[in-house]
């Protein structure tokens, strides 16, 4: 975090002041927390120097001045680096602690060897828990020498970050030369991000620039929960700021509202992000790493490597964090070159980047054909809440996507043989293009040719179905899935309920086509399912029609996944489950076998967003409005809710209110 800018206003202090304030260390660390929106925990902290109050400098702005103007940067940053560093003695395992350098220090030729100096000096600390942010302050910026002192520091196990990302000279060319580990995006660009469509356009190109390089990207100068809850739409993973905690001398945990308030709101924005089901993800083919604490001698590992042909290698850890990766090469290397009592840390590579679970391989490819040299061949890790989920080695990831190529070709619908993703949002388009293009109506919105009422859509998704995949494998969520998608069509779509059939313009069948039918109206007015990804489904159609059909949805997904029948009183009839002319249940046959049977609370949601056509220009604003109201909905969501809901939201036209 920059230091502020220059003080200017008054005099500085004579150079004594400054050089009794570094030979008695009158400086003291103050500590930030960067906190994970994924799991509302704390991930490290910024170490920010305060001069002590009889130190003569009045505040950190002023002490930065001093040294630049006395040439004195370089003692200065060993001062408050090491008062930093003997503090993390008092934080639990896999804390991070991130340290400020100017460009100055950073390329001085003893740099490495002092800050690896500093952290031996300090018992149980590794380079794997240092990340060193490379500020704007200072004159000197040669990027070429800067890249060769960051190659030096991640050989060692150090991570890297660029500071104030999107000010001054921190800019694409800094990103591409330095390949820092972290990017911290400038609170210039943060403040008011929730207002500013600008700024929210060039933070989710960072975003996903960031996520094909697996480096791990902070908001900085967080103060209003707005601007956290738009960045974590974006898909910024972490924050720093006024709002999830100050400056202190002491270890602060985050509040528990504002970490509820994370955690909630990452996971609706991920469900919200439209997964293409056919794509095949990480989690599916990763499998669980070796692993070894970074504070393990490497004489230890290198035995055990030894003893072990098929040891490839293991994920590093601090505690339960995840800090880097260890090959079988560099660990007997090192045991044979160096102190066999330093410890791993110390030689574990650091800059290989994470990738989610729900990562897919074309994105791990692109992960993979970033890297340089020797770390092109060593497996891609797969991590979440920091800590590490698996690996999937690259032999391993080039089968699964000659796989994935030859399945394309003969699954084009994917898991669950409805309209994808792809074809949800060209329905869309052309239910907008038609909505437009229709006559106002006297009393009301515009309405289609032919059609009683205006088009409306409804998304759908499985409340637990995290909490359900873990406890009973990728394997049962896909056949309840599945189950969900016959149900789906059983239960709303218009072939099994001819009478609500538009009469309008030719009949047509709903699963078959084009599903924009172009300027087809009668058509678009038909009901239209499509599977967005993961456990959610759209819906669209008329209001009235949605809202009669949802009992029968609801019913069916009750018998669905209870252990026993469903109460007929509270659930309806369940000869309404699986209806006439599904391709796997007959009208009056036997209740299938429950798939969630493992103790997942599974529930149903169905958010309906109702003529919500005359409020969107695109897919992507219905897609924001949805995960809007469904956040409310969430929200207002109690431990004794019913296991299939229903919200209905009628809010007024967005073109109105803007």
């Amino acid at each position: 975090m920059n230091t502020g800018p220059k003080n200017l206003a008054e005099p500085l202090p004579d150079k004594g002041v400054l050089e009794h304030l570094v030979s008695a260390r009158l400086v003291r660390a103050a500590f930030q927390p960067i906190v994970n929106c994924q799991s509302g925990e704390t991930t490290g902290f910024e170490a920010l120097a305060r001069p002590t109050s009889g130190s003569g400098v009045p505040d950190p702005g002023v002490l930065f001045d001093m040294a630049e103007k006395y040439r004195m940067l370089w003692p200065v940053e060993a001062v408050t680096r090491a008062t930093a560093f003997a503090c993390v003695e008092g934080f639990p395992n896999g804390i991070l602690l991130f340290v400020n350098s100017t460009p100055e220090v950073f390329c001085h030729e003893r740099f490495v060897e002092t800050v690896e100096a500093d952290v031996k000096a300090v018992p149980g600390l590794t380079p794997s828990r240092i990340v060193l942010e490379i500020t704007e302050r200072g004159g000197a910026d040669d990027l070429a020498r800067i890249a060769h002192q960051a190659t030096r520091l991640r050989a060692l196990g150090f991570q890297i970050a660029i500071d104030d990302v999107g000010a001054g000279t921190s800019g694409l060319n800094r990103i591409m030369t330095l390949r820092p580990h972290w990017l911290k995006l400038d609170r210039e660009l943060v403040s008011g991000i929730d207002q500013d469509r600008y700024k929210l356009n060039l933070i989710r190109f960072l975003v996903h620039f960031a996520r094909l390089a697996g480096v791990n990207v902070i908001g900085e100068g967080v103060e209003r929960t707005e601007e956290m809850l738009t960045l974590i739409n974006l898909g910024v993973r972490y924050v720093q700021g006024y709002l999830t905690g100050r400056p202190a001398f002491d270890y602060q945990l985050v509040d528990p509202q504002i970490s509820r308030t994370m955690r909630q709101s990452w996971s609706q924005a991920e469900s919200a992000r439209l997964i293409d089901p056919r794509r095949t993800q990480l989690s599916r083919i990763c499998e669980p790493p070796e692993k070894v604490q970074a504070a393990t001698p490497i004489r230890d590992l290198a035995l055990g490597v030894l003893r072990s042909p098929g040891h490839v290698g293991a994920a590093v850890l601090d505690g339960t964090r995840l800090v880097g990766w260890v090959s079988r090469e560099t660990v007997l290397s090192a045991a044979r070159r160096t102190d066999a009592k330093l410890a791993v840390g110390f030689i574990c590579t650091s800059d290989l980047g994470t990738l989610p679970p729900s990562a897919t391989l074309s994105e791990a490819m692109e992960h993979v054909a970033s890297r340089e040299g020797a770390s092109i061949a060593d497996p891609v890790l797969v991590a979440e809440h920091d800590r590490i989920v698996g690996v999937v080695t690259l032999q391993k990831l080039l089968g699964a996507c000659s796989r994935e190529g030859r399945i394309d070709a003969d699954l084009p619908a994917g898991l669950t043989g409805l309209p994808s993703k792809v074809d949800g949002e060209k329905r869309v388009k052309a239910i907008i293009k038609a909505q437009n293009a229709a006559q106002p109506s006297v009393d009301g919105p515009a309405k289609f040719a032919g059609l009683a009422a205006p088009l409306s859509a409804a998304f759908i998704d499985v409340r637990g179905f995290a909490d359900f995949n873990g406890a009973c494998g990728y394997d049962a969520g896909d056949r309840l899935i599945q189950e969900l998608a016959e149900l789906s069509r059983a239960t709303l779509l218009d072939a099994h309920h001819p009478a609500a059939v538009p009469t309008a313009g030719p009949a047509a069948d709903p699963t078959a086509g084009d599903p924009t039918a172009g300027d087809n109206h009668a058509e678009l007015s038909k009901v239209f399912v499509a599977h967005i990804g993961d456990d959610r489904f759209m819906v669209t159609a008329p209001a009235e029609i949605i809202l009669a059909r949802w009992p029968a949805l609801a019913a069916g997904f009750e018998r669905l996944t209870a252990a026993e029948p469903a109460n007929e009183s509270t659930t309806g009839k369940p000869e309404q489950l699986f209806l006439a002319g599904t391709a796997t249940h007959a009208a009056n046959a036997e209740p299938p076998t429950p798939v969630a049977s493992a103790g997942a609370r599974l529930g149903l949601r169905l958010v309906l967003l109702d003529g919500v056509f005359a409020r969107v220009s695109s897919p992507r604003e219905l897609t924001e409005l949805e995960a809007g109201v469904r956040r409310a909905a969430r929200a207002a969501e109690g431990p004794s809710a019913p296991r299939c809901l229903l919200h209905v939201d009628r809010s007024e036209p967005l073109r109105a209110s803007a």
